[in-house]
């Protein structure tokens, strides 16, 4: 089951951030008790504020990463939220994560640090290294035959179309980062407040 403060989180954020916190993210118009007053919608900071916790729980990154994240992409020019995109989805942790090969990020970023995977045929054990378009994410040969990736592959033979900007070989247990995303393809980036200046430590 998800740890206690997991599920707490996903209900105040509103967002399932593990897959068993489903039930949990039901909400009534009003909070407990015989005299129920509506909830009233919260005021634009907090909802900022909200959406860079979500944005910190979700790719599992630090809040003064998460600040160099969005200077970075405020510098870079263009849509802050595409940009933001790169530097987050292109994670080798998250593309792990969104390709099927481990079940939450967390668990992508031990398995990269115990030198399970690789980049164009390199050991990579760094969970923040940046994978760029055209390149192969592979779990090593010698690793394959580990449970946690039997799992993976046992997962990925009936599941669901993988993002468009991934490219899954499932019986191989690789897959290839075809393009960069864009912000509307990822669920925790859609509808996002965005700004440099927010993110907390």
């Amino acid at each position: 089951m998800a740890s206690h403060s997991r599920l707490r989180l996903s209900r105040l954020l509103g967002v399932q951030l593990r897959r068993k916190c489903t039930w949990y993210l039901h909400r009534r118009q009003g909070p407990p008790g015989v005299r129920r007053r509506l909830r009233r919608n919260p005021p634009a900071p907090r909802l900022r504020l909200r959406d860079h916790r979500l944005l910190r729980d979700q790719y599992d990154v630090r809040g003064r990463q998460l600040g160099r994240v969005l200077a970075d992409a405020a510098q870079r020019g263009g849509q802050l939220a595409d940009r933001v995109a790169d530097q987050l989805e292109q994670r080798l942790d998250a593309l792990v994560w969104r390709a099927g090969l481990a079940p939450t990020v967390r668990v992508a970023r031990q398995l990269i640090s115990h030198n399970s995977f690789t980049v164009d045929g390199t050991k990579i054990a760094r969970p923040s290294f940046l994978v760029r378009p055209g390149q192969i994410v592979a779990v090593r040969r010698a690793r394959r035959h580990k449970r946690p990736f039997t799992l993976a592959l046992r997962l990925l033979s009936g599941r669901t179309v993988p993002p468009p900007y991934l490219e899954v070989h499932p019986a191989e247990l690789r897959a290839m980062l075809t393009r960069a995303p864009r912000h509307d393809e990822v669920p925790a980036l859609r509808d996002l407040r965005l700004t440099p200046t927010a993110a907390r430590r």
